[in-house]
């Protein structure tokens, strides 16, 4: 497992993966070599606390024997890990992947995977876009690095350049990292969505608004991938879709995949430049929707990540000690996030807060930090 683990997640055979790790779920604390195996498995399957445990897991482990997945170091195989899943958004993640960089031996098979990592969060984080174009255009190489790795980066490059609103590149490495996937039966993956709702977003050529439809299907077939174990990469796609819906009218599927954004971006630390994306995405439908619905989105937007945080665990009961020690912060922070959000909610108590945030739907798509749904 710990040697194959990315094959079986590319080839769809995570979730069979993830029952095989459920056998001997008590060793797999001792066994370092396998642990960041089971929480890449985990996240990519959407088990989202098993994730977060073996994650922890395989940070804590001290380990300075071979590794079998390829890296090669056990640092680099954790930093890969950790930058993979993304948890805390693409500031950390960047920094993830540039320590596996500076690990790992130009020859090393990860090298294109690890280069479009840097890419992409380098551009999520507003890095210099000359280097970081370049770096996706090494991870895009399909003679160097495999065929997922390409259509990942090829989609990531189609998303940038739509963000710079330059059509042409855009499109070109759309249908290109689309091409990629089709040749290589590599769909289902998040991300692997990207292309899709990027080629919907623009009329080309022939294109039709039915063909367009169609494309934008086989990003919601990707989205449905979407877990609170990669809230980063969820994120990017639903925000990307956002915009592609707006621009084909439908703002009901705009304001359901800016919705589900907001609701990722509430579990991290920061979401980097795609934070202003999805803003300008919400205001653009709060201009076309007055009322209710429009106050929803505003009001999610004036609530920060961790803000969101409290306030899906206040609907729970807990104590502010209990809640500081499921965020790792003291009660004192705790009891300043919740000053801020009765604040913002124009409230008094705890009581009112959750239900002025049911009647706004700012809890509908947040679940608890801990939360063992997924399980």
């Amino acid at each position: 497992i710990a040697e194959h683990w990315y094959d079986y997640i590319m080839s769809g055979r995570g979730r069979t993966a993830y029952q095989w790790l459920s056998e001997f779920d008590d060793e797999l604390q001792t066994r370092p070599r396998l642990i960041t195996a089971a929480a890449l498995i985990s996240a990519f399957t959407g088990h989202t606390v098993r994730a977060q445990e073996y994650a922890r897991a395989a940070e804590r482990a001290d380990y300075q024997g071979a590794v079998i997945d390829g890296t090669s170091t056990y640092e680099s195989s954790v930093a890969v890990m950790r930058g993979a899943i993304a948890a805390d958004g693409p500031v950390s993640a960047l920094a993830d992947a540039r320590r596996a960089a500076a690990v790992e031996p130009l020859d090393s098979p990860w090298r294109p995977a690890i280069a479009a990592m840097v890419g992409a969060y380098s551009s999520y984080t507003g890095q210099n876009d000359r280097v970081a174009h370049q770096l996706l255009l090494e991870g895009a190489d399909a003679a160097t690095g495999p065929p997922e790795v390409s259509a990942y980066a090829l989609g990531t490059l189609s998303l940038l350049h739509a963000w710079r609103n330059d059509v042409e590149s855009a499109l070109h490495y759309a249908h290109q990292a689309i091409e990629r996937i089709d040749e290589t039966n590599v769909g289902g993956l998040l991300l692997y969505g990207l292309p899709y709702a990027v080629a919907a977003r623009f009329p080309h050529g022939d294109d039709t608004l039915p063909e367009r439809r169609r494309l934008f299907r086989n990003a919601e077939q990707a989205e449905q991938m979407a877990s609170k174990s990669t809230p980063f990469d969820s994120m990017v796609l639903r925000t990307a879709m956002a915009e592609t819906a707006l621009e084909m009218g439908d703002h009901e599927r705009a304001r359901t995949y800016g919705q589900r954004a907001l609701a990722n971006l509430a579990v991290m630390e920061e979401g980097g430049v795609v934070t202003d994306r999805l803003d300008t995405v919400i205001r653009r439908m709060n201009a076309t929707s007055p009322g209710a619905s429009a106050q929803n989105t505003s009001t999610r937007s004036l609530l920060s990540p961790r803000e969101l945080q409290v306030l899906a665990l206040l609907e729970t009961g807990e104590t502010l000690e209990d809640i500081g020690r499921r965020l790792y912060v003291s009660r004192n922070t705790v009891k300043t996030y919740t000053a801020r959000i009765y604040r913002k909610l124009d409230v008094s108590d705890r009581n009112d807060a959750v239900n002025a945030a049911r009647r706004l739907g700012l809890l509908g798509d947040l679940s608890p930090v801990g939360d063992t749904s997924s399980r």
